[in-house]
């Protein structure tokens, strides 16, 4: 992945990076920036199914298959199914007397099995991140 890549794991840490810029008064911006991320991300994963012939490579789909339950998979498939059929992400916002400065001290993700609020920003970031190294083993390990 190259600064000035096209693809769409690019394209989710570019809109990701770009939410993590958001002040406090761009919180539509910052709403987006984190849907389009992402939406991006998930299509990465659908891209490099189709890539790496899912269903088609019996490899490919039984590794693809052990992973289903990834974290970062089940997170990408569910919001992206939400924001592109049903529903705005569902992510929380902080009301606070302080004045922070960026729109990521604003919000908060309730997803982890404890039901504490999460950054959205350092959440995406790990999902990316799992993601961009799921990518890397299905390219380095399966034939295109």
């Amino acid at each position: 992945m190259t600064p000035l890549d096209r693809s769409p794991i690019s394209r989710a840490w570019f809109f990701m990076n770009k939410a993590n810029e958001c002040t406090v008064e761009q919180n539509f911006e910052f709403e987006s920036y984190i849907e389009a991320s992402i939406v991006f991300a998930r299509s990465a994963i659908l891209r490099m199914m189709r890539n790496h012939g899912y269903k088609k490579n019996k490899l490919f789909t039984e590794w693809f298959n052990s992973i289903i339950g990834n974290p970062s998979i089940k997170f990408t498939k569910k919001n992206r199914d939400d924001i592109l059929k049903e529903k705005p992400l569902i992510i929380g916002q902080i009301i606070s007397f302080s004045q922070p400065t960026h729109a990521r001290s604003l919000y908060y993700f309730n997803i982890d099995d404890q039901e504490n609020p999460l950054n959205p920003i350092l959440t995406l970031i790990e999902h990316l991140a799992e993601i961009k190294r799921i990518l890397k083993y299905a390219d380095d390990n399966f034939i295109q």
